[in-house]
């Protein structure tokens, strides 16, 4: 027998299926696999009636015979054609996805690591912000590694009409705690890492805006209650479509493999309310975070000019007589490369000294305006890549809350380039501090695999 007579066969029991199942979603994956086939058949599937006159497969397709040719005729090829295109998509998305998500569960993981085997990075209290940041990442990565799998397998088990695979799949992805518990750890994730990117702008605000009071306002035994009141929270609404807050239903029966109702596909199990109050916290932490930045970045700017204005003075006024003059400088301090990424700029003084040759000496905290350009451009870096990771996904979740969503591929695209800023927040934040990868080399790295002591470059 051909491969078009067996392409017909097939054709006809999925279309037997389809009778039983047009309210299921047993219905839309049998419809794909007749899709599939009808763009991947070796034959024409709108010229293969001629093929159901084959007495070696007749007692097959003749109790169907009429409904086939019917369905068949009034099948759009060009639609197949597009889910064709649209399951090749999915394939490259989703596999992006699990490489990200391995990237970021990498690199959280090592930032975690590093953070917890050194004394030195443990004592300060940014860092405290960086070590839980990590874990909301690392969680982002776990949570969105575990869809990107699920959907591959379903893709590719509808593809090959796996019907073992499929059906296990689907028993497990359209279980009803199972979903609501991945979605609870996605969206727990997510709202974590904004939080605490939010918080560690306020611990800058404060150490640039309040400097001879930041130690009494941020201790350490403030700070972890902060922080475990933003896991709570962050829990308690990861946690609500769970509690309820869903549109999804239970299944009636334990034995029931595939529940008609419930798809576990973002637009399935979550509601224009929940969407909207997720959006709504992000959003109005992506404000505060903003007005944060612009306002260190303006004193940051303000200061520099302040300074290369006093430099300039200085070096051109000559008074050879005159005693050392003690001008005191809102400047950057000298900031290392840790309280640089870190903490932003804090307040010192300069001390510029005049000699009886008119020539200027600096004092003990030298003017480094190279480190606090760079500075600067982190700062940039690091508003400039929150914002185009989240902004997309939180347009799109508020202005579809009042409209069903209409492509479920779109919200799974702008939910990777939302988890790309958890690849970029360990790179930003950890491994372009000096003392992190000194702490990195000597105390993992370098204690692993080469007994050398790691002396980067300021």
């Amino acid at each position: 027998m051909n491969n078009c007579s067996l392409n017909i066969i097939e054709y006809s029991q999925l279309v037997s299926l389809q009778k039983r199942h047009t309210n299921t979603y047993t219905f839309l994956l049998l419809n794909a696999r007749i899709c599939h086939l009808l763009t991947v058949s070796q034959c024409e599937i709108l010229y293969a009636p001629s093929l159901l006159n084959n007495n070696n497969i007749s007692t097959t397709i003749d109790p169907l015979d009429s409904f086939l040719r019917r369905y068949v005729e009034t099948m759009n090829h060009n639609e197949c054609e597009k889910y064709s295109n649209e399951v090749r998509r999915k394939f490259i998305l989703f596999i992006i996805g699990i490489i990200l998500s391995v990237l970021v569960i990498l690199l959280n993981t090592i930032v975690t690591l590093t953070i917890l085997n050194s004394t030195k990075l443990r004592s300060l209290i940014t860092n405290i912000f960086l070590l839980n940041l990590s874990i909301a990442d690392f969680l982002s990565g776990c949570s969105f590694l575990y869809p990107c799998v699920m959907n591959i397998l379903v893709e590719y088990a509808v593809v090959n009409y796996n019907s073992i695979l499929l059906t296990h799949l689907n028993l497990i992805r359209n279980n009803y705690h199972i979903c609501l518990i991945a979605y609870a750890f996605i969206m727990s994730g997510m709202l974590m890492s904004v939080s605490i990117l939010l918080s560690i702008s306020i611990d800058k605000y404060i150490y640039i805006f309040k400097p001879y009071s930041y130690q009494k306002i941020i201790t350490k035994r403030r700070c972890l209650l902060w922080i475990s009141s933003l896991w709570l929270i962050s829990i308690f609404i990861g946690l609500l479509p769970l509690l309820g807050w869903n549109k999804m239903k239970r299944c009636s029966s334990l034995k029931q493999v595939l529940c008609s109702s419930n798809i576990c596909l973002i637009d399935r199990v979550f509601t224009t309310g929940y969407c909207s109050l997720f959006a709504t916290i992000s959003l109005l932490a992506a404000f505060v975070i903003l007005y944060v930045y612009v306002r260190i970045f303006f004193i940051a700017r303000d200061h520099l000019m302040r300074i290369e204005r006093l430099r300039s003075q200085c070096s051109s006024y000559e008074q050879p007589s005159t005693p050392a003059t003690i001008i005191t400088l809102l400047t950057p301090n000298k900031i290392n490369d840790e309280k640089d990424l870190q903490r932003g700029f804090s307040f010192s003084s300069s001390i510029i000294q005049r000699s009886n040759d008119g020539r200027e000496r600096t004092g003990l905290f030298r003017v480094n305006i190279r480190r606090s350009l760079r500075a600067l451009r982190t700062l940039l870096v690091l508003l400039v890549g929150f914002y185009l990771c989240w902004l997309p996904l939180l347009i799109y979740l508020l202005s579809h809350t009042w409209m069903d969503f209409k492509n479920n591929l779109i919200i799974h695209v702008l939910i990777l380039i939302a988890n790309v800023n958890s690849l970029v927040n360990p790179i930003v934040y950890a491994y372009r501090s000096k003392q992190f990868r000194i702490e990195l080399w000597n105390g993992t790295i370098g204690r692993c695999c080469i007994n050398h002591q790691y002396r980067p470059h300021p």
